[in-house]
């Protein structure tokens, strides 16, 4: 299996990925000040859009090792990232690497690591990697400790993506079954992990599809997930010819009530910082074209408005696909990767812009990214 430089890459050197399952997505992770952080081959970065400066925390230019996975702690006193130890190499390593530059192994496995995140008080970090049931194939999640490093498996056959909801509880899908004449459609449980008590509490019944997406809103005590369907009171049955088109949905906490977000087919789902709007990939679901579009719904009215059309959903090579998130800049503006075509019809480069969500106004960072890192390069001794 083979890893791209974020933001720059070749079609030959492409990942098959799943957002729910498998491996990295290409992500970035934004604190609050603006400081858009990010993995590359080169090492590990931020840079911010107001400065337009370029910060470099981790240097790994000429390594065997990849640096993958990015994420601010919720303190912003340091960053975590996955570290692949070669190209073909599925084993993984976790860093944490404060704003000096200093490195701390806290975690190393032999197995893909698909997702991370910190718990809101900077105390833990929660991966998913490749499960150890290979028949399902989906993911475990894993807990670490940052303090001692101390880290053991706290769910097993999950899907990646999960949320912190407090201190102590996750939020992610649990995997049942596996749909066996589609292995794209799996029957799930939205379920929330509590490490103190060691519990698992199911939520709702669920259908999903490999491609999906899920946040949460903790003061509301609101779920956003995405789903081909759910149900409180069933277990629900694969359907013959059943489409893995998934739908966005909204679950609340406190009275146990879901609701259907909308009927626009939605793969990507994330609750702006003050918690007013959700960002969303999607399309409509008379639209057949399979272009998806970057927008976002006004949690007053429910409506959703698309900020940039045909955005780039996936990069793909050979027929495999990797996902591409988009994130949140601030509560009105979002960043986003998108590709284009470069030197004839088969190279591509992946370009960080960000919009706004009101005017549509596009900015592309990449050019002031790739200069400042060729400055690096170059004074690090050459290419």
């Amino acid at each position: 299996m083979k890893h791209i430089n974020l933001l720059k890459f070749s079609t030959a050197a492409l990942l098959f990925i799943f957002l729910f399952f498998s491996c990295e997505p290409i992500s970035v992770s934004i604190n609050s000040k603006g400081d858009i952080a990010f993995a590359r081959n080169e090492g590990v970065f931020y840079f911010n859009t107001k400065s337009m400066k370029l910060t470099m925390l981790d240097w790994n230019y000429g390594n065997e090792t990849i640096p993958i996975i990015v994420r601010w702690a919720p303190n912003e006193s340091m960053l975590a990232c996955t570290v692949k130890l070669g190209k073909n190499n599925q084993n993984n390593e976790v860093y944490l690497i404060d704003l000096s530059g200093k490195k701390n192994k806290i975690y190393s496995v032999d197995k893909v690591i698909s997702q991370m995140e910190w718990s809101p008080d900077s105390k833990y970090i929660s991966l998913a990697q490749v499960g150890q049931d290979t028949d399902m194939a989906v993911a475990d999640l894993v807990l670490i400790n940052v303090t001692d490093g101390m880290s053991k498996i706290i769910v097993s056959n999950t899907g990646d993506v999960h949320r912190w909801l407090d201190n102590s509880k996750i939020v992610f899908m649990k995997i049942a079954e596996k749909n066996k004449n589609n292995s794209d459609i799996l029957k799930g449980e939205l379920s929330v992990y509590d490490y103190k008590t060691q519990n698992t509490e199911k939520k709702l019944n669920t259908i999903v599809s490999k491609t999906g997406g899920l946040d949460l809103e903790a003061n509301k005590k609101d779920i956003v997930f995405s789903a081909i369907d759910v149900n409180a009171e069933k277990q629900l049955d694969f359907a013959e010819n059943m489409k893995s088109d998934m739908f966005a949905y909204i679950y609340n906490l406190s009275n146990n009530k879901f609701e259907k977000l909308s009927d626009n087919i939605i793969n990507f789902i994330k609750y702006s910082p003050d918690g007013s709007k959700i960002l969303i990939k999607n399309r409509s679901p008379n639209d057949y074209s399979g272009n998806m579009n970057l927008g976002y719904v006004n949690m007053k009215d429910k409506k959703i408005k698309n900020i940039i059309t045909n955005v780039t959903d996936t990069v793909s090579s050979n027929s495999q696909n990797i996902q591409v998130y988009p994130a949140w800049l601030d509560n009105n503006n979002v960043v986003y990767i998108q590709s284009i075509n470069s030197y004839g019809s088969n190279g591509q480069s992946l370009q960080l812009m960000s919009a706004g969500i009101n005017d549509g106004k596009k900015k592309n960072y990449q050019p002031v990214i790739e200069t400042e890192i060729n400055k690096l390069i170059e004074q690090k001794g050459g290419y």
